[in-house]
């Protein structure tokens, strides 16, 4: 590493460090104001007493020489404000709502009096934001549990705010509700629990959520979603915040109990249902409590006012039978008859484009073809026949029917049910149940160890195991797709905070946090073998033998449904991550300081092999007409002759990759004058580089046309890549040089220009290093040498697979279906799958900014108009690196054409 690198993050170890005994509260907030006296002067050195009205709990500071104050941080709740100074009466607010990352300005103007005396201050809470500069929106826990909300996710609720739209269809988290915020990507969201890292960095999002722990909404407080211009306290993403807390326990006992429930008597049939049968079974039941209050463990501890608890419970259980329509053979296809697509009133001709002379397209006998007709391409011919333009000729199936077909075809063909309905499109509907099961509970302690210590600990379990079944699992032919099969996520979170309060004005929180994703996914079948399934002599050759790797391999078809076990499957991730925060609160005349830093562990796997039992394609071509493609054949037919044109098939390895985030900031919430408040904040992290724990990943240097690993890794290629491909072990660890220049500067301001008017503004840089789908599938731990990929393309594209000419897969190793895969083919593969890092990849950023302005009416009711504006600068992009260069000739190979001619296909380029 280079030594300024060393020097940097030896600063950033030191910052953190001492911040830990001298070091903004992320889900508190701040109450504010001015104290003045009858005249209208400010008044210093008034003592003011922020009460907890939910916990009894006191903060107590003083107005400086301005007649400011701040209290803060302050965990949000309900609280009043107590002032007293000798020579006037002593002030109560009625009472303020604090929410969390707010600033509430609480105002007071004393009365000349006696001390002794009491004046109570009507306080409304503020509508307007006249204390700080960004965007964002807080949804209270009325709203969380009120509104109705399919499935009770919190972050449904997150499309509430302005700016914000659903993830693109087939994103992988929209099945979690992902959301981006004024154009940034969802997986750039900051999602905190109880101001600690709540974020998922599974490489792909096995579990379909950008979030570790989804509470229960009986069980938050409430959320608060910041899209623009936030403070500098705030990183690791380019996008939003979503900043949720937990309840805790007040000085009164309070819980409750619910259950919901949707059922097939309240829901309309589905489009694709029989109209004669009953609705397809659905039970949904979420059921849970939640309760909280005092310790009290009576004649042994009374923990009123100083020890809270709170735990809820919730469990969700789902059983419905999904409608899955596919398209099966039919009887007469099962029997190798295919006279249904025959036409024979349509005989093929074709056109010299030359000389526009018309001739018929003609079999090896000379007689005529006509569409929709199959050939066996293994008796395929020459021909100088005008109307066959391929210069082949084909010997058709009598009576289009195919008599002897590939015996592991025919075995195939067995675990496809039976035609059960004639749709537009499909003519077999299936109704397997889908079952889905949740159990989540949360428990936490609130404690007030002295008048000036006092911290929380919280734990949060959730589990989500679910079955989701495919089309053909009846017969055992699966047919599901990557989000079918067995699945199970686990989820587990640790959060404890520490505050001290030094003074009033200095105020140090240090907090730990923990969590851990463990999501699995297999097949259905993966306890079973391909023999068991096929009832056939050895099952299905050449499939590695491999825990959870039971199943067919995935055979795909241009004319009916896919069958086998999906790819991708078996995928287990695993994800641990650990935040060390330390912040610190001061408060220094107009100036509220609030410095801080953070460091986090970031741990995750990817086990999730493409093809581990390995797919094959069956397109028309082996069964199409030889002297002119396109007129006929059909994908089960060359399936039932055994004759695939593709496949491939991988091994089975496990990826570990981990890093560190740094990241230091200082923020200022400057009170210039009574109505202008500047927000200014600087922000600096270091996402460091991605790492295996084995060193097992490499890059493909487009530069030098070699294969990078890192130093001191003894590994060598197979045979025929080491070749065409040099190996060089001089990379450091993380392949790439860490980006150390990720200064991140916010400013904004809040002027309110009349009593009921607010001008705001704000822009500030967002960095965000956490975008963790690139170290998906493939990625840089999926290149050679330690991951092994065999893909089987035909030589050529005719309908020939004779000894004219053999375009079938007979080259590498497949000559039937029933011969199966190679056993050599993970031993010294030609086609590796490539990967490269781009050695000078930036940390992508976005510019933000907004013009803004709120303007209080009559009832309540805010109108608030915005400009908001942001810039994407540096965003990561999968290119390929190999484009082969354009050509006006449509002949032209492609190989000669590449950067890398020895590899003719694509690589992948990360940038």
């Amino acid at each position: 590493m280079p030594r300024s690198s060393v020097f940097t993050l030896f600063t950033l170890a030191a910052i953190i460090a001492l911040c830990v005994t001298v070091c903004a509260q992320k889900d508190t907030g701040s109450i504010v104001g001015t104290i003045n006296d009858p005249s209208g002067a400010v008044v210093s050195g008034a003592k003011v007493t922020v009460t907890d009205l939910d916990r009894g709990n006191t903060f107590e500071t003083t107005s400086n020489a301005s007649g400011e104050y701040v209290a803060s941080p302050l965990r949000i709740g309900h609280y009043t404000v107590k002032v007293e100074h000798s020579g006037f009466k002593k002030a109560v607010s009625s009472t303020v709502t604090l929410d969390v990352q707010q600033r509430v300005a609480v105002n007071v103007k004393l009365e000349l009096g006696s001390i002794a005396q009491t004046v109570e201050v009507t306080t409304v809470a503020p509508l307007l934001e006249t204390q700080t500069s960004e965007l964002g929106q807080v949804v209270d826990n009325k709203r969380v549990v009120n509104l109705p909300l399919n499935g009770r996710n919190f972050a449904q609720l997150a499309l509430l705010t302005a700016g914000t739209a659903p993830s693109e269809p087939g994103a992988r988290d929209e099945g979690g509700y992902g959301f981006s915020a004024n154009g940034a990507r969802s997986l750039q969201n900051n999602f905190l629990l109880d101001g600690i890292d709540n974020n998922s960095n599974l490489p792909d999002l096995l579990n379909e959520t950008n979030y570790v722990i989804q509470p229960s909404v009986e069980a938050l407080e409430e959320f608060k979603v910041q899209t623009n211009a936030y403070s500098a306290e705030f990183g690791r993403g380019n996008g939003a915040i979503i900043n949720a807390t937990i309840k805790s326990g007040t000085n009164q006992l309070h819980g409750s109990i619910y259950e919901f429930l949707r059922n097939e008597k309240f829901d309309a049939k589905n489009f694709f249902d029989s109209a004669i049968q009953p609705i397809a079974p659905y039970k949904q039941n979420q059921f849970g409590f939640t309760l909280g209050g005092p310790i009290v463990i009576p004649h042994l501890y009374d923990g009123r006012k100083r020890s809270f608890f709170f735990v809820d419970y919730e469990g969700l259980r789902i059983r419905q039978a999904q409608t899955l329509t596919s398209t099966v053979p039919t009887d007469d296809q099962r029997n190798g008859n295919f006279l249904a697509q025959l036409d024979p009133t349509t005989q093929i001709f074709f056109t010299d484009p030359n000389t526009n002379i018309t001739s018929p397209t003609l079999d090896c006998s000379g007689n005529p073809t006509f569409a929709g007709e199959i050939f066996d391409t293994r008796q395929t011919g020459l021909s100088n026949n005008p109307g066959n333009p391929t210069g082949l000729c084909g010997v058709p199936f009598a009576n289009n029917t195919i008599t002897t077909p590939d015996p592991l075809a025919a075995a195939f063909t067995k675990l496809y049910p039976r035609a059960n309905v004639n749709g537009n499109g499909f003519n077999f509907l299936s109704n397997p149940v889908r079952q889905e099961s949740r159990n989540n509970f949360d428990v936490r302690i609130d404690q007030k160890y002295t008048d000036n210590d006092y911290g929380f600990f919280r734990f949060s379990y959730e589990d989500q195991p679910s079955v989701i079944p495919g089309p053909f699992d009846s017969t055992g032919g699966d047919g599901g797709g990557f989000f079918g099969g067995v699945e199970d996520n686990a989820y587990r979170s640790f959060a404890t905070s520490w505050t001290h309060l030094f003074r009033p004005e200095l105020v140090n929180e240090f907090r730990l946090g923990y969590n851990r994703i463990n999501s699995q996914r297999s097949q259905i079948n993966s306890n079973k073998t391909s023999e068991q399934l096929l009832n056939f002599p050895g099952g299905f050759p050449g499939i590695p033998v491999a825990p959870d790797n039971g199943g067919l391999p995935q055979l795909t078809f241009n004319d009916v449904s896919q069958i086998g076990s999906p790819t991708f499957l078996p995928s287990h991730e695993i994800q641990n991550s650990y935040s060390i925060l330390d912040n610190l609160t001061w408060v220094k005349g107009k100036h509220s300081f609030k410095l801080g830093g953070e460091v986090r562990f970031e741990e995750f796997t990817i086990f999730q092999p493409a093809a581990p039992r390995g797919t094959l394609d069956f397109g028309p071509i082996f069964t199409d007409n030889p002297g002119q493609t396109g007129s006929g054949g059909s994908g089960f037919a060359s399936f039932l002759t055994g004759l695939s044109d593709g496949g491939s098939i991988n091994n089975l390895h496990n990826i570990d990759y981990h890093r560190p985030v740094y990241a230091v900031y200082a923020q200022d919430d400057w009170k210039i004058a009574s109505k202008l408040t500047m927000n200014i904040g600087l922000r600096y992290e270091i996402f460091t580089t991605v790492k295996e724990r084995f060193n097992q990943q490499g890059t493909f240097d487009l530069a030098t046309d070699s294969m990078v690993v890192p130093k001191g890794l003894n590994v060598q290629l197979t045979p025929t890549l080491s070749s065409i491909i040099p190996l060089r072990a001089t990379a450091s660890p993380g392949l790439i040089s860490p980006d150390l220049n990720n200064f991140a500067p916010r400013i904004g301001f809040a002027y309110q220009a009349t009593s009921k008017m607010v001008v705001r503004a704000g822009y500030g840089i967002f960095y965000g290093g956490s975008e963790a789908g690139p170290y998906s599938n493939p990625s840089m731990g999926f290149n050679p040498p330690f991951f092994t990929i065999q893909n089987f393309n035909n030589p050529c594209g005719a309908a020939a697979a004779s000894p004219t000419q053999d375009c079938s897969l007979a080259s590498a190793g497949i000559p039937t279906l029933a011969s199966g895969f190679p056993a050599n083919a993970l031993i010294d593969p030609n086609t590796p799958l490539l990967f490269s890092l781009d050695p000078h990849l930036v940390t992508p950023y976005m510019q933000q900014w907004h013009l803004s302005t709120q303007y209080e009416l009559p009832g309540n009711t805010v109108f608030e108009a915005t400009y908001a504006g942001s810039r994407g600068l540096k965003q990561y992009i999968y290119l390929n690196g190999n484009q082969a260069l354009p050509s006006t000739d449509p002949n032209a190979d492609l190989a000669s054409r590449r950067p890398f001619p020895a590899i003719d296909g694509f690589i992948g380029w990360f940038r």
